[in-house]
């Protein structure tokens, strides 16, 4: 079962509140959710900036027993996978694969004259 959280448009503005909240669920075993509404373009960013925070540690995470790994836009998770080793397995392969897909830019230096 996931949780949502809503409302509370004081503590959505101020980032540190809502870090303490969010830290506070966590700390009780649970994932945190809000539900945001783009109309309030300030708070949806405070929860957008929050959940980046946890998601730039490690790209591999635990939900309801399953283990997914998102890919390289933070937006799609992939999985479930049974273990933590087959997420990092599959995400090894993943990124493997866009190595070797995505076409490299050549890099262009221009020297600049002084």
């Amino acid at each position: 079962m996931r949780l949502y959280f809503a409302g509370n448009f004081p503590q959505l503005s101020n980032i540190d509140k809502e870090r303490a909240f969010r830290d506070r669920i966590e700390q009780g075993g649970f994932d945190y959710n809000r539900l945001v509404s783009f109309s309030f373009q300030k708070e949806t960013r405070t929860v957008l900036e929050l959940k980046k925070e946890r998601r730039r540690i490690d790209p591999v995470f635990k939900e309801n027993g399953e283990w997914f790994f998102y890919d390289e836009t933070w937006a799609l998770a992939h999985g479930p996978y049974e273990s933590e080793e087959k997420a990092r397995e599959v995400l090894d392969k993943y990124v493997k694969w866009l190595e070797d897909t995505i076409p490299k830019k050549p890099k262009k230096f221009v020297r600049r004259k002084v």
